[in-house]
């Protein structure tokens, strides 16, 4: 977190070890059709921390949502609920698209690199109104880089912050164990995790991967951690072997079957490795595992 005085934008203060405390108000909510504004036919009420039986966990809430089903209606209204929301009535269809909005956006946004971040919401601010014209779309995306399959108008006011001009009001204080504590008050439960990319991707140097197996993104600590968790990376190493062990034993197999004049001036072991490699490009399969992994060369 950086401090800075009235009237300057001169750094006065770098606080990088203060704890950020994202609260929602304790008023009705409504959700919005991202590109026409109109309102999505039912009331969702949201929250306040203080109505809550303890915190909101609004990174744990972001991974959720990025790996929701939209076709669970089971799931989307367990994550309202849990993000804030009382649902009142069964979740509409129409809530789906706008849910897939954010998602990709926020997604999007979560695997820039921190320079490439800055610079997307330096481009995002640039836009207001313009971002509503067909034209001013085209040109945002293109500015920014995204994927074309991303909402242009969700992406321009997650990265500009809601407004052309956004303010959010935020307390310093110190909690009962003396660590101070920056309490940044916003609106939706959706801008809360937009605001968590914001403060993570701005005031952080974290990396997030997605998980090699499953999927899922995740917080890397080192760059070679290439799965969320232990379990996925057991299972990928295993499944992959599996398949190499697999395609070397198909190719052995062809070899057997080969007619020996065809066999002549070719070794058994890289025969069967090229002919593994083709039909497996996907996944590496080095001469030391072919070797150790074949059978037995025959007399």
């Amino acid at each position: 977190m950086t401090v800075l005085a009235d009237a300057v934008t001169v750094p006065l203060l770098s606080i990088p070890a203060v704890q950020v405390v994202l609260r929602g108000p304790d008023f009705l909510c409504f959700l919005e059709r991202p590109k026409t504004g109109r309102v999505l036919g039912r009331v969702l009420e949201f929250q306040s921390e203080e109505r809550n039986a303890g915190k909101r966990d609004w990174r744990d809430l972001r991974e959720r949502l990025l790996s929701l089903k939209t076709k669970d209606s089971r799931a989307i209204a367990a994550w309202l609920r849990d993000a804030g929301y009382v649902v009142k009535d069964i979740v509409l269809p129409e809530i789906l698209p706008w849910l897939d909005a954010c998602k990709d956006a926020i997604d999007w946004m979560m695997g820039l690199e921190r320079q490439d971040f800055i610079a997307a919401v330096k481009a995002a601010r640039k836009y207001g109104d313009r971002i509503l014209s067909h034209a001013g779309r085209t040109e945002f995306m293109d500015a920014v880089r995204a994927p074309i399959q991303i909402d242009a108008v969700t992406l321009q006011r997650f990265l500009s912050g809601f407004g052309s001009s956004p303010s959010l009001h935020a307390f310093l204080f110190w909690d009962d164990q003396g660590e101070a504590v920056v309490s940044v008050h916003v609106d939706t439960p959706m801008a809360a995790l937009v605001l968590s990319v914001h403060v993570e991707r701005s005031f952080t140097e974290h990396r997030w991967q997605h998980c090699l197996n499953c999927g899922k993104r995740f917080r890397q600590k080192k760059t070679t951690d290439l799965y969320c968790v232990k379990k996925c990376r057991n299972f990928f190493i295993t499944t992959r072997r599996r398949k190499k062990v697999r395609q070397l034993q198909l190719g052995a197999d062809a070899w057997d079957a080969m007619p020996a004049p065809k066999k002549k001036g070719l070794t058994r072991v890289e025969w069967v490795l090229q002919w593994a490699r083709r039909r497996l490009p996907e996944v590496p399969i080095e001469l030391e595992f072919a070797k150790n992994n074949l059978r037995k060369e025959k007399p």
